[in-house]
């Protein structure tokens, strides 16, 4: 930390001036996400009486971490994820002269383990709508877009995405078909009970679509089968979708500043093998996982959901269904709209 003279500011005016800072560099829901956590500074700042961040100093940023884990009832994952952006805003404090220089570096982001990870309670959909956001933006239907988005539009399982042939696909009714193919080296899980038609969106028609016109390779697998996802030795295999998944769900793949501060061309994760290794990065059930949430926040029936994700109703409940509060209430409030 050196004498630099720093210049009075209130917190609110620093957060409106970070938030102008990043509108050009973050997606709009990186930003959204970033807005929605930052703002429980803002109001600590407002309840303990912070009205000046050169105030700020490592004790207190504590005191917030503190305050914020317990008032959220967050895990260590969540409590990362708020630590994180909170670092990344203030840095930019520093850079403006609001607080004192290297107090970013006060800011201690837990570290979390792979089983801590692998966890359906401690994916940050935000996250996974921000990778999705790049994929659209910068790799618009290539293979690993297309596995990826498909993956969270319809909850499949890794295995079900590594099955599926371009026959598979219906066009022109807008839905594909997951098949179990045993014989032929795509068992699905459950078997034929896991057989199912799975209707897509209109957007998610026009990426296959696409994909299929543009990107495809067209190639056959050892069956003479044609997968919808291939490669030029044919289907892909299942470790390059894990791959894919655990590449792109790194926050450095998709802009968002590492929560351990590490530069990417030094990182030993960066790069496309040793992306695994990457201790913020989602296990491709992560996304399943959260996709089936997402789908329940938005209105979907647990009964109707159960058939386009082959779960069953007990299953989800126990296993996936796990709103955060204010979801578990809007969603109730919608209910009671029809009492």
């Amino acid at each position: 930390m050196n004498d630099r003279s720093l210049e009075p500011i209130e917190p609110e005016d620093a957060f409106d001036w970070y938030l102008d800072e990043k509108d050009a560099e973050y997606s709009e829901n990186t930003l959204n996400a970033h807005r929605i956590r930052l703002q429980h500074f803002i109001r600590w700042c407002d309840e303990v009486g912070l009205d000046n961040l050169n105030d700020l100093d490592g004790r207190k940023v504590h005191r917030y971490k503190t305050w914020r884990t317990k008032e959220g009832d967050l895990n260590r994952v969540s409590q990362r994820t708020q630590m994180s952006t909170l670092r990344v805003f203030i840095r930019f404090c520093e850079k403006i002269d609001a607080v004192p220089e290297g107090l970013h570096e006060k800011v201690l982001v837990p570290s979390i383990s792979k089983k801590e990870k692998a966890r359906r309670k401690d994916v940050d959909t935000d996250e996974i709508l921000a990778a999705l956001h790049y994929l659209r933006k910068y790799e618009y239907a290539s293979n690993r877009h297309t596995a990826l988005e498909l993956m969270w539009h319809t909850a499949m399982r890794l295995g079900e995405i590594h099955g599926l042939d371009v026959e598979d696909y219906y066009p022109q009714k807008s839905y594909i078909k997951v098949k179990h193919r045993e014989s032929s080296g795509t068992p699905l899980k459950n078997k034929h009970s896991g057989e199912r038609a799975v209707n897509l969106s209109e957007g998610m028609g026009r990426l296959l679509d696409d994909y299929l016109a543009d990107n495809r390779i067209d190639a056959t697998d050892d069956n003479d089968r044609r997968p919808l996802i291939s490669t030029n030795y044919g289907r892909v295999s299942r470790t390059a979708i894990r791959n894919w998944v655990y590449q792109m769900t790194r926050p450095c793949e998709y802009g968002e500043p590492c929560p351990d501060d590490r530069d990417p061309d030094e990182c030993e994760y960066a790069g496309s093998s040793p992306a695994a290794g990457c201790p913020f990065n989602y296990f491709p059930h992560a996304i399943r996982s959260a996709s089936i949430t997402y789908h329940r926040n938005n209105g979907w029936p647990v009964e109707h959901l159960s058939d386009r994700v082959n779960a069953s109703p007990e299953i989800i409940k126990s296993h996936y269904d796990e709103p955060e509060d204010a979801d578990a209430l809007a969603r109730r409030e919608e209910f009671m709209k029809d009492l």
